[in-house]
């Protein structure tokens, strides 16, 4: 490959292909991430602990720092799908982070491009998600 040219046909994932339907497999890989960055280490899925990440200690939302989770809206998900990804996936961040002011604040949506037909339910917290 050449690296003066752009190249766009990376792989594409799709919400079907999950090995996991329940979401919490992608939750915990997101919870995983955004641990190694903002504290420094994770625990991966075998218990183990590894550490020397970046700590970016000040990635919070009252410094401003925003995480846009989903940024694309090419995997295919409907929006019950989404929301319900989007919530698992955000509340197991906060908690691995120690709450909500030791996180980033989180938005959503963004790439959708019916997003105006998704606020409903993205917004709606009585939904099951």
């Amino acid at each position: 490959s050449n690296p003066d040219e752009s190249f766009r046909g990376y792989l594409r994932g799709d919400r079907k292909d999950l090995l996991d339907p329940t979401g919490r497999d992608l939750a915990a890989y997101y919870t995983r991430l955004l641990s190694y960055l903002v504290k420094g280490e994770f625990v991966d899925e075998m218990g183990v602990r590894h550490a020397g990440g970046p700590a970016y200690s000040n990635y919070t939302r009252a410094h401003g720092h925003v995480w846009e989770l989903f940024n694309e809206a090419e995997h295919h998900y409907t929006a019950q799908q989404y929301t319900q990804d989007y919530d698992m996936i955000v509340s197991s961040i906060i908690s691995a982070l120690g709450g909500a002011e030791q996180a980033p604040a989180f938005m959503g949506i963004g790439g959708v491009s019916a997003a105006t037909e998704w606020i409903p339910t993205f917004l709606n917290k009585s939904s099951p998600s």
